[in-house]
């Protein structure tokens, strides 16, 4: 803050050790496939970055712009808090989502985007040697897609998944150990999977 008068300039500066500053470090989503109305924790680091000791500083989850939770919690001095919002998203599709701590000197990180985006539809593979082998996987998805209506499930041999031209893959699972070599394990290597 700068003062203009009578030709003399008086600078008000405060100290950088003197600041007030909590921060938002990160954000982990505890499941990669996330299904809508299912509870899901959000865990957030919430940091002390100052000498001082704060009491009640408010810390809120926002999704698609509500407010879903809130924590009120008490920081020590180079205190750290690892804060968990359980909640659940309405509906398939990217939600805007983030963090926010109460305003303090340093507003760059009192506030922490984050997007998430849940498919509607999974596409999983199956590699097998015989139909036995995801006898049971497969009643599993059924009971999966009975519910939810949102795997797409291709069950191939190995190959047949080594033609096969589809670069959207979720997951895949490989029954048979003489499935694995390395024909198999280089197409692998080309898709982007959570194997």
């Amino acid at each position: 803050f700068i003062n203009n008068s009578n030709d003399t300039n008086i600078i008000f500066y405060k100290n950088l050790f003197e600041i007030n500053n909590i921060s938002i470090s990160n954000v982990i989503l505890d499941k990669s496939i996330i299904i809508p109305n299912e509870i899901i924790s959000i865990t957030t680091t919430i940091s002390n970055n100052t000498s001082n000791t704060y009491k009640n500083k408010k810390v809120d989850l926002y999704i698609d712009n509500i407010n879903v939770g809130t924590y009120n919690i008490d920081l020590d001095a180079y205190d750290i808090a690892n804060l968990t919002f359980k909640t659940s998203f309405v509906e398939f599709g990217n939600h805007n989502c983030y963090i926010k701590i109460d305003t303090d000197d340093l507003l760059e990180d009192n506030i922490l985007y984050f997007n998430t985006f849940i498919k509607d539809k999974h596409e999983i593979f199956v590699i097998y040697n015989k139909q036995e082998d995801y006898y049971y996987l497969s009643t599993v998805f059924d009971v999966i897609n009975k519910k939810y209506n949102n795997i797409n499930i291709s069950y191939l041999n190995k190959d047949l998944f080594i033609i096969n031209n589809n670069h959207n893959i979720d997951a895949l699972f490989i029954f048979g150990y003489n499935n694995l070599d390395s024909q198999l394990l280089n197409k692998i290597n080309t898709y982007n999977c959570n194997t």
